[in-house]
């Protein structure tokens, strides 16, 4: 059987280790969780037409009143995919 200091160095870097590896995979579950939580909030809405004259996000506001009876507040937005102008 082993023992003396070296073992113990051997068994206090494996203890230090495996806390690292356990802060570190709290951290990043924690980090994930902020992400979906992040992504619960977001809407797709598709088939609106793209329209120079027009502001996205006012029109979307428009809709979910209409719609709704409720005043979303719009942090960001922006179109997917490509542009039907490019075909």
């Amino acid at each position: 059987m082993l023992s003396g200091p070296s073992v113990q160095k051997i068994a206090m870097s494996n203890s230090k280790t495996h806390s690292q590896f356990r802060q570190d995979l709290v951290s990043a579950v924690y980090v994930d969780l902020r992400e979906k939580q992040k992504r619960s909030n977001n809407v797709v809405i598709t088939g609106l037409p793209a329209a120079s004259q027009t502001d996205d996000a006012r029109v979307v506001v428009g809709m979910i009143v209409e719609e709704f009876g409720r005043q979303p507040t719009i942090k960001a937005n922006r179109r997917l995919g490509v542009g039907t102008d490019h075909y």
